[in-house]
């Protein structure tokens, strides 16, 4: 079975293929698809349900300008089988499925297979055009509520009727056991989840049960568990295509951050990267995900950073590594003594924020909030204002010409106090000013704008 590498892209087709030995008595298959999920991952899939070996040939921006004359119609994925070349999704699709003996056992079952297939593949079109609006903040989110609202409900209504007519939807869409259908299924509705989170079954409980069996599969897990991290689009190869022609020498990323799917601890990391302008993976783990891999992480905890050849744990040590890697940690000694007690002057507040938010005696809860919000928030709050006062009358940034570490780790940090006391800084019109000035900064601003919708 093929175990995918741990790194996020692989540079070199040579050193990809090297990690995998190809069984002899078997066909020899070679996937060549981007180093993304997009329209390759449900191939993917159909090789780890039926556990058969192959070469996953995950192709980088700079590789594909000569490749692409390589490959038929000059697009990928393309399936190379013993030497012969298959090109276009579907067909690579089809033929793994037929040959892993997943499509069916008869004609009805072949046919409803097809029809299920066609169902779920009508997400195809609006992820296409929610990825060329990525750069139009308000289209997107009008797209992404187009999804949640209307097409995911159509999609996932006519998924479960389907479901439903084998077996009272408690199986699989044909027979009993996985076929090309669940997997499809499987990998589109993977990508409407990551659009719209978990909310998207809640009306589909047979649906949601169909998507954790197709998961469980033992070949399947096995994949899921170890598949490089690696975004989700494109959604169509060919846009993709066009990309990486426009932009031969993109530089991928260098950089995994691993954490829950909320803002909490993470967020700062996040916004250093994004003002940054430096690529990186945000790998977003679902809580019931979380007691498998927790071994894996450094020290049991998340976040952590993933960044030359090191697992780094703790919120802290990320944001100041990320800080002092992307020059926002202060010029001199004095600035950076600086920034560091404004942080920590802020972490002073994350025990009893944290203690306010868990406690569920309503009583206690309103005594935790009194003494924040008459004492220990004022007491922090009036330090930070002076200090920023003491660089430009505090009308621009904690400290120096331009936005640091601190400045973002305070920004992120409001969110949190709003949720104790909306009008936080009523009583603090520097430190409000520069709120406004952190939240209207034009790379924050776009990032604010286009992050996930979560609860934390």
């Amino acid at each position: 079975m093929f175990s995918a590498h741990p790194f996020v892209y692989c540079t070199s087709l040579q050193f990809y293929s090297s990690l995998i030995v190809t069984s002899l008595e078997m066909p020899s298959y070679k996937l060549y698809y981007f180093a993304a999920r997009g329209v390759g991952e449900t191939s993917r899939l159909l090789f780890a349900a039926a556990e058969k070996e192959y070469e996953d040939f995950r192709i980088v921006p700079p590789q594909w300008p000569a490749l692409k004359p390589k490959m038929p119609f000059g697009q990928l994925p393309v399936l190379e089988v013993d030497g012969e070349q298959i090109p276009q999704s579907r067909a690579v699709e089809n033929y793994l499925a037929r040959e892993f003996g997943l499509y069916g056992s008869n004609k009805q079952e072949k046919a409803t297979i097809d029809v299920v297939c066609e169902v779920a593949r009508e997400l195809k079109m609006h992820l296409s055009l929610m990825f060329h609006a990525k750069e139009d903040p308000k289209e997107r989110q009008r797209l992404a509520a187009e999804l949640k609202d209307k097409i995911a409900p159509t999609i996932m209504t006519n998924l479960t009727k389907y479901l439903n007519k084998n077996t009272g939807g408690h199986g699989w869409f044909v027979g009993n056991s996985i076929s090309y259908a669940d997997i499809v299924v499987y990998a589109h509705v993977e990508k409407i989840i990551d659009n719209i989170g978990e909310d998207a079954f809640k009306d589909y409980p047979a649906l949601k049960a169909n998507f954790k069996r197709v998961a469980s599969n033992k070949g399947i897990a096995n994949w899921l568990e170890n598949r490089p991290v690696t975004p989700l689009v494109p959604c169509l190869n060919e846009i993709v295509a066009e990309l990486v022609v426009q932009y031969p020498n993109i530089i991928m990323a260098e950089y995994t951050l691993v954490y829950f799917n909320g803002r909490g601890r993470a967020e700062t990391a996040r916004i250093l990267f994004e003002v940054a302008g430096v690529k990186y993976v945000d790998k977003r783990i679902p809580r019931e995900n979380w007691p498998a891999m927790k071994a894996e992480a450094p020290l049991g905890k998340l976040p952590y950073l993933e960044a030359k050849g090191m697992k780094l744990p703790q919120s802290s040590a990320i944001n100041r590594f990320l800080a002092n890697e992307f020059r926002m940690f202060g010029k001199d000694k004095i600035e950076k003594a600086t920034i560091d007690a404004l942080t920590e002057c802020l972490r002073d507040l994350e025990g009893p924020i944290t203690k306010y938010f868990y406690e569920k005696d309503e009583s206690k809860k309103v005594e935790i909030k009194k003494e924040l919000c008459d004492e220990k928030i004022p007491l922090i709050l009036k330090a930070m204002e002076k200090q920023l006062c003491k660089n430009n009358e505090g009308n621009g940034w904690f400290v120096g010409e331009s936005i640091s570490l601190a400045d973002i780790d305070f920004f992120c940090f409001i969110d949190w106090l709003v949720f104790v006391n909306p009008d936080v800084l009523t009583d603090f019109p520097k430190l409000k000013g520069l709120n406004d000035r952190i939240k209207t900064h034009e790379k924050i601003a776009k990032w604010v704008a286009k992050r996930p919708e979560t609860e934390f």
